[in-house]
């Protein structure tokens, strides 16, 4: 029976940290959902980038901007100019690019010690109960074996008052 329960509670345990591994792990599914969401907003940032570099890109610049560029030092021939205008149609300051932290997950070996600890727990709960069914059975048997008792003298000491007066 204790090999039984042995191997019952490692297999709760397993199947207990199986599941915590898997929704709350590192790996878990909050893990990657958190992950996800990261990413879509990092996909969001980086198109509005483009778009926003595509604009610049197909922006024609007048002659004077960049003589006033070359003499200023800022290009050397050859190099491709940008000018950022502050009426420009995309902003990247407007896209949502919170630096909010992602959900890392806990680490795996305390969540087998946390299902460790949730299988002791349900032991400790399932002895409890089946000491509290057993004392209460065994409470119901002793009193049937105490009637049964007290029946059995009643009939010996009937016996025994019958067997000194017949002297």
């Amino acid at each position: 029976m204790t090999r039984k329960y042995f191997i019952l509670f490692i297999i709760i345990w397993i199947f207990i940290s199986i599941m915590l591994i898997y929704i709350i792990g590192d790996t878990g599914l909050i893990a990657q959902n958190s992950k996800k969401a990261l990413l879509n907003e990092k996909k969001i940032a980086l198109n509005a980038s483009k778009a926003h570099l595509q604009l610049l890109e197909n922006k024609e610049f007048n002659s004077s901007q960049l003589d006033t560029a070359f003499k200023l030092g800022y290009i050397q021939k050859g190099d491709e100019v940008y000018f950022f205008e502050k009426n420009s149609k995309i902003h990247i300051e407007d896209v949502n690019t919170t630096n909010k932290e992602i959900y890392k997950g806990w680490n795996k070996y305390l969540l087998i010690l946390i299902s460790f600890i949730i299988t002791v727990f349900l032991f400790l709960i399932k002895a409890i109960i089946s000491h509290i069914v057993f004392k209460k059975n065994h409470k119901e048997d002793n009193q049937e074996e105490i009637e049964k008792n007290i029946d059995y003298r009643e009939e010996y000491n009937e016996f025994e008052t019958y067997e000194k007066y017949d002297d």
